[in-house]
């Protein structure tokens, strides 16, 4: 598939940002939205036997390991609240692995542009053979899945497993101090640079951060383009040299932990260390003990408004 179709999620929620933070109540604007999960629904040949279930970002069911779906029964799949750009993941291996025979799909829709919508009843291994970057119909004949690769071989009636990346996610918005009002979570220098603690700057992209659709919503960087499994999340890391936590922007193929936001106490941590509204005096941000009180290491989450398109 050619990038802009690989990464057309990540185009629409750029396009989004770009709009943010270029025209901070130039117009009417809107909060940006929490997206619901999609439901998926697996078919046996028998059209009245079916299961339905939902993942978060990331996400996979073992239907070998279920108790809700049976293993090696499903023939088609529908998608109700589909989320644009989604990319779903049909398996014989229970694991995901893609060792044995699976169809990848991307949802795409065409129409007006709409984030989401749904998927009608489909066979599983309809993008089996297809080159990726196909655009397919799904069972009503709608334009609304691309190919996005496969392993050959009976798919139909073996389906062992389900994976689902890069749903609509919550956002965009910026990380402004409780305690010190006119400073922001910011990007470092270069993306491998620890975050920063600057002045809050309309128009700023390296202030925008969305909150992955995960049960943990994890936050990461809207500057810098998301894949399939990659997610830019905000990572903690141990200095012992200086001796010292920072709060970096994950690269591919790193380890937990990330810096959750939680919404009640309104801290970003991850394993009992948070990101302060201090910053070292190269602008770097202090990353420490929470403390117990949890009160001068509060971040508002603030929607950046975006401009209606014309």
């Amino acid at each position: 598939m050619g990038n802009t179709l690989r990464n057309r999620l990540w185009t629409v929620l750029r396009g989004l940002l770009i709009l943010s933070v270029a025209a901070l109540g130039a117009c009417q604007t809107v909060t940006p939205k929490n997206y619901a999960l999609p439901n998926i629904t697996m078919y046996e040949n028998d059209v009245d036997k079916t299961c339905s279930f939902a993942l978060y970002d990331g996400g996979s069911i073992d239907f070998t390991q279920s108790g809700q779906c049976k293993n090696d029964e499903y023939y088609s799949f529908s998608i109700s609240g589909a989320h644009e750009g989604m990319e779903i993941e049909f398996h014989d291996e229970p694991s995901c692995n893609g060792s044995q025979p699976f169809a990848k799909y991307v949802v795409s829709f065409r129409t007006g542009g709409e984030l989401t919508g749904n998927v009608a009843k489909t066979g599983v291994g309809l993008s089996q053979d297809k080159s990726v970057g196909t655009r397919l119909n799904d069972g009503d004949g709608k334009d609304v899945l691309i190919a996005n690769g496969y392993k050959s071989g009976t798919l139909g009636g073996k389906v062992s497993c389900v994976r689902v990346h890069k749903l609509l996610p919550e956002g965009p918005y910026r990380l402004r101090s409780v305690r010190y009002p006119d400073k922001c979570l910011t990007g470092g220098v270069t993306d491998t640079s620890p975050m920063r603690v600057m002045p809050c700057t309309d128009g700023e992209v390296k202030q925008s951060f969305f909150e992955l659709n995960n049960p943990e919503r994890s936050v990461y960087a809207g500057w810098v383009p998301r894949g399939a499994p990659y997610v830019p999340v905000l990572r903690l890391t141990h200095n012992p040299a200086l001796g010292r936590y920072d709060a970096v922007v994950a690269l591919p193929g790193s380890v937990p932990p990330w810096f959750d936001y939680n919404a009640s106490t309104k801290v970003l941590s991850a394993n009992g260390i948070c990101i302060w509204p201090s910053a070292r005096s190269n602008g770097d941000a202090v990353v420490t003990n929470c403390s117990p009180s949890l009160t001068d290491e509060k971040w508002n989450k603030e929607p950046i408004a975006r401009a209606h398109e014309k």
